[in-house]
């Protein structure tokens, strides 16, 4: 994403509305510069690469010719890797669209998996 981006976003909370915007700043802070309560992950967005989602997505972002192209260009950039050709041709054909899926989630902490490993 760019500065000036038109997106459209559709999500499944409010089914048949497409809502559009621009792109109005991308931030560029340090990470020190930014409080801590700012920095811990309040959302976490499961993307689609290589395979399906485990459960169905919840949000549908349609992006603009430029930035289609530019990720196509992105994916091709990847040609050692022997799926590229046919992942790139894919995403071709299937348009400008991302899906995400809202993950609720805790923040992990090692407590929680130490009795599986315990003597």
């Amino acid at each position: 994403m760019r500065p000036g981006q038109r997106v459209q976003l559709r999500f499944l909370s409010t089914p048949g509305e497409l809502r559009e915007g621009q792109v109005e700043e991308i931030a560029s802070s340090r990470s020190e510069d930014v409080p801590r309560e700012l920095t811990v992950a309040q959302q976490v967005f499961e993307l689609a690469i290589y395979c399906d989602f485990a459960e169905a997505p919840n949000l549908e972002v349609r992006g603009n010719d430029d930035a289609f192209q530019h990720k196509l260009r992105s994916i091709e950039a990847y040609r050692s890797q022997l799926q590229i050709a046919s992942l790139a041709e894919s995403i071709r054909q299937d348009g400008p669209y991302e899906y995400l899926r809202d993950v609720h989630f805790r923040l992990y902490s090692s407590k929680k998996y130490r009795t599986l490993f315990a003597d």
